[in-house]
């Protein structure tokens, strides 16, 4: 569960490194600052207070009741819409019926509205701009597994290149050809021995024009590059031939074997022309690096906005107690005896379910999910805690550090709600903070003007850092251009 990460784990181990060293600084320095506005400094923009608010285009779309960017929005349990709020610096949150306050840091608040709090919303004096809360989704791909790469060039001189991939282990890898782009097209195929007499796959891509004779391609989709799936029933060997398409067109590829299941590191490939492009591998060594360092993250707060954690794991238990300080699931309703965080952490008193260490340890005996009923049903957010700091046979960056984990409904504003949560949580306790968000969306600019990407920026300051995966979807086609006409 706590193998490392290509990716999710370069930068947590960065981040944790980095962090550690305010544990030994003067207790003035490493407290959280106690006023409110350094928390997150967040830069208003400048208007005119004659103005109103600015909606953005799905909100506007709720307004006026048309269009199909209603679909987008996200609504809680009483049907209300999700939105982050920016008002005019200094301005008290409007009293709007319909317009409920949740979570707020600096200037930005998220909030909750009916169609009708945000029709009185529009003519509010007091907002810079609302935006609709972004649906967020769970990370993965290359972050859980291992990754072996190398680059070349295909010439009239050398026509082809042959690999031999040998793993010590069964299991599934996936193996991926791209050309540069301008380039020759370049196929793949899997054989069974270093001269591919015999083909045990193949593939050839497209890119939208029709393949020569002679060559086949039995995967059509992904249409952008050569890629292919193999499964070794047992340790064993397989070949890689990378040739071009077209016969006398070649070019540069980028080579990607990629496994969830199987360690790979650069010595499993050889052959080619490795000696002139060697291979790499993704990997971090954290354990090197603790050794060298001593450092574990004792006394640091790792918190861990995911879907949850299996808090009965072994791996987050320590001399029989609980590592997991506070777990606040926003998706629940509170009954019987649960609780909900305070206002002074959520910003309401009536927001999910907060389970303390203290009913964690009475419930972990018997793993008792009557008394906590938070459940990591996706197994996501296990696995990054483990990543971060599973203290198992596989331990993770950080084996001394403490966790609090909140479980959010994946929607930017409660994970802006889970932020401020985290921070006052930090603040309280006196401990330096690391948040890690294995989560993101490719909606909106993504150039840092958004309001939940401001405030998560402000909001890093001595202390608190906050770690957000980035490269997963690196083979993935999320990215399109074109050209559209003016008056069309």
């Amino acid at each position: 569960m706590s193998r490392v990460g290509a990716v999710f784990g370069v930068l947590l181990i960065a981040c944790s490194v980095l962090l550690l060293p305010y544990c030994q600084r003067s207790e003035k320095e490493s407290h959280l600052q106690e006023k409110t506005q350094a928390l997150a400094p967040t830069a208003s923009v400048s208007t005119s207070r004659n103005q109103p608010a600015r909606l953005d285009a799905r909100l506007m779309a709720a307004v006026n009741n048309k269009g199909l960017l209603r679909r987008e929005l996200l609504r809680d349990k009483q049907g209300r819409i999700k939105l982050l709020l920016e008002l005019q610096l200094g301005a008290t949150f409007p009293r709007i019926p319909g317009l409920q306050r949740y979570s707020r840091n600096g200037s930005i608040y998220t909030a909750r509205a009916t169609i009708a709090g945000l029709r009185d919303l529009l003519q509010s004096q007091v907002v810079v701009r609302a935006e609709a809360a972004k649906r967020l989704f769970l990370r993965r791909y290359v972050a859980g597994g291992q990754v072996i790469s190398t680059t070349s060039t295909l010439t009239q001189q050398v026509s082809q290149q042959i690999y031999k991939l040998t793993v010590v282990e069964a299991g599934q890898v996936q193996i991926e050809v791209a050309s540069a782009r301008n380039d020759g097209r370049i196929q793949l195929s899997l054989c069974k021995d270093k001269d591919c007499n015999t083909v045990i796959d193949r593939d050839a891509p497209t890119i939208g024009k029709p393949l020569p004779q002679g060559v086949t391609d039995p995967h059509p989709t992904p249409k952008s590059h050569a890629k292919l799936t193999y499964t070794f029933a047992a340790p064993g060997e397989v070949y890689l031939r990378i040739h071009p398409v077209e016969t006398g067109v070649f070019g540069r590829y980028a080579l990607l074997i990629y496994s969830q299941t199987i360690q790979l590191v650069a010595s499993n490939l050889t052959g080619g022309d490795l000696a002139k492009n060697p291979s790499r591998s993704m990997g971090i060594g954290a354990s090197s690096v603790r050794e060298k360092e001593k450092l574990t993250g004792k006394g640091v707060l790792i918190g861990i906005v995911d879907s949850g954690i299996d808090w009965c794991h072994q791996d987050f238990i320590r001399n029989k107690q609980s590592r997991v300080l506070r777990l606040w699931d926003q998706t629940l309703v509170p009954t019987g005896n649960d609780n909900s965080p305070s206002a002074q952490l959520a910003g309401r008193d009536d927001y999910g379910v907060e389970y303390t260490r203290v009913e964690i340890n009475a419930a972990m005996t018997k793993c008792d999910i009557t008394s906590i009923r938070s459940l990591d049903t996706d197994s996501h957010g296990t696995h990054v805690a483990g990543v971060a700091a599973g203290g198992g046979k596989l331990s993770g960056i950080a084996p001394g550090a403490d966790l609090v984990i909140v479980k959010n409904a994946e929607d930017s504003a409660g994970v802006i709600d889970a932020i401020n949560y985290l921070v006052r949580l930090a603040k309280q306790l006196k401990r330096p903070l690391v948040i890690s968000m294995s989560l993101g969306d490719n909606n909106g600019p993504a150039d840092g003007s958004s309001l939940d990407e401001r405030l998560i920026t402000g909001i890093v300051q001595p202390g608190v850092n906050i770690v957000i995966s980035a490269g997963n979807e690196a083979r993935k086609a999320i990215y399109a251009k074109g050209n559209v006409d003016i008056g069309k």
